[in-house]
C-alpha cells in the first residue's frame, strides 16, 4: 500500500488460530460455550446489574461468567453445555419487563457480527375446529407465525380449546393478532396469545418500544393504549 509517498508492502500471509486451550498445536481443548444476549429496550439500563441479574436468572449449575461486549451486547461463557441449552430451552428471557433477546455463539462466528432479532415464545391458537386439532395443522401455524420449535400434542379425545405451539419469532415485525383460515368453504378468525409477552407498542404491535415513542402515532391525537389494534 502507498502511504505519505511510499510504497509499504504489507504481509497477507493467512495466519492459522487454534482452538482455545489448544496450545496452539492443533490439537482440540476446551472450547468456550457461549451465548451472546442483548437487552431489547428502548429504557436506559445499568449493564452491571443487568449481567448480574441474568446469571442469576440462568441458574448454571457449572461456572458461568459474563463479558460487556459493546454497543448493547454481553457473551455469556459456561462451564456446562447443558447449562446453555437449558438457558435457551427457557425462552424468551426478560429484564425489568423487556426482552433479553439471546443466541448461542457457534464455531468461528464473531459476537459482533451476529444478529439478534429472534426469540421463542409459546403461543396458544384458540378456537380451533375439533377436527384441526392436529400436527398438520400445528406446523401450518408455526409456519405462519416463524419457526416451530416446540409444540403440546394435541390429543383428538382430548380436545383443548386452542393449541399450544412455542414457535421462533422475528421480533422486527409485528406480533400476529391472529390468522384467517378456510375449514370446508368457512372462513375463520383463529385469535392468538402470547405467553411471557414483554413490553411491546400497542399501536404497531412490534416489541421492543412503547406507542408513546412509536413512529405511527399520531402526536395531535390523544390517544389510550386501550384505543389501538393492540390495546
Amino acid at each position: 500500500m502507498l502511504r505519505r509517498g511510499v510504497y509499504v508492502e504489507e504481509d497477507e500471509t493467512e495466519l492459522v488460530l487454534g482452538r482455545v486451550n489448544d496450545g496452539g498445536n492443533g490439537r482440540r481443548g476446551a472450547s468456550p460455550v457461549c451465548l451472546i444476549g442483548r437487552l431489547l429496550s428502548e429504557k436506559a439500563t445499568n449493564t452491571y446489574a443487568l449481567m448480574d441479574v441474568m446469571i442469576k436468572s440462568f441458574k448454571a449449575k457449572g461456572r458461568l461468567t459474563a463479558r460487556d461486549w459493546g454497543n448493547g451486547l454481553l457473551v455469556f461463557s459456561f462451564e456446562l453445555i447443558e447449562d446453555r441449552k437449558w438457558v435457551l430451552l427457557q425462552q424468551p428471557w426478560h429484564f425489568d419487563g423487556a426482552l433479553f433477546l439471546i443466541k448461542p455463539i457457534v464455531g468461528s462466528e464473531q459476537p459482533s457480527s451476529l444478529t439478534l432479532s429472534e426469540a421463542d415464545f409459546w403461543v396458544r391458537a384458540h378456537d380451533i375446529p375439533l377436527l384441526c386439532q392436529n400436527l398438520e395443522t400445528i406446523e401450518a401455524v408455526a409456519g405462519r407465525l416463524g419457526h416451530l420449535v416446540a409444540y403440546e400434542n394435541p390429543n383428538p379425545l382430548d380436545p383443548n380449546e386452542f393449541l399450544r405451539l412455542k414457535v421462533k419469532i422475528d421480533v422486527t415485525k409485528p406480533l400476529r393478532r391472529g390468522l384467517n383460515i378456510n375449514f370446508d368453504g368457512e372462513k375463520l378468525w383463529i385469535p392468538f396469545t402470547y405467553e411471557a409477552l414483554p413490553d411491546f407498542c400497542f399501536c404497531c404491535g412490534v416489541i421492543g418500544h412503547f406507542y408513546k415513542s412509536c413512529k405511527y402515532v399520531d402526536r395531535d391525537l390523544e390517544v389510550e393504549p386501550k384505543d389501538f389494534m393492540y390495546g
